[in-house]
């Protein structure tokens, strides 16, 4: 099975976003350009996911939606279990809808350090955690295989938008 996942994109401050929980906050201007960026790289790469799963908060739906779009409507299932703290077995559960026949291809978008300990899971093993920084909207296309609710994963591709962007992650 293919997993992309994804860290949602940049949100507006608390303090600049005239909502007041912290779940609430829409993504910034530079964040939805992130997210299209990403959309285009996944274009590019024709990286095609069946189904998009996000959390409740709303720069995750948002990001989720932005990507649904841009890449022909795809369903967008929100998972109050994707909520920050979510791990590598929740991942697997919103994937254990998917009928591997059908739809081989899923995202997930999450919130860090989730992302971290996911990847370094997928990669090193139980306590394992990914060693590099990842900022608002980065992408990871894996190859996973689940056995028995485990998985093991290798990387196709990785993309950052911040980084592409030389300096614009302020």
């Amino acid at each position: 099975m293919y997993l992309y996942l994804m860290r949602h994109g940049r949100a507006l401050a608390l303090e600049e976003s005239n909502v007041q929980y912290d779940a609430e906050r829409p993504l910034s201007g530079p964040g939805d350009r992130d997210i299209l960026a990403v959309s285009e790289f996944m274009k590019k790469m024709d990286y095609k996911p069946h189904g998009i799963f996000t959390g409740p908060f709303n720069r995750s739906r948002m990001s989720g939606e932005i990507i649904s779009r841009e890449l022909g409507d795809i369903p967008v299932h929100m998972d109050t279990s994707l909520l920050p703290g979510a791990g590598l077995s929740d991942v697997l559960n919103c994937l254990s809808t998917f009928d591997p026949k059908n739809q081989q291809a899923a995202m997930v978008i999450l919130h860090e350090p989730d992302i971290s300990y996911i990847l370094g899971q997928l990669f090193q093993g139980e306590d394992g955690q990914y060693p590099y920084p990842i900022y608002s909207g980065d992408f990871f296309a894996l190859r996973i295989d689940i056995n028995k609710h485990k998985a093991m994963g290798r990387t196709l591709s990785a993309y950052s938008p911040m980084i592409t962007r030389c300096g614009d992650h302020v």
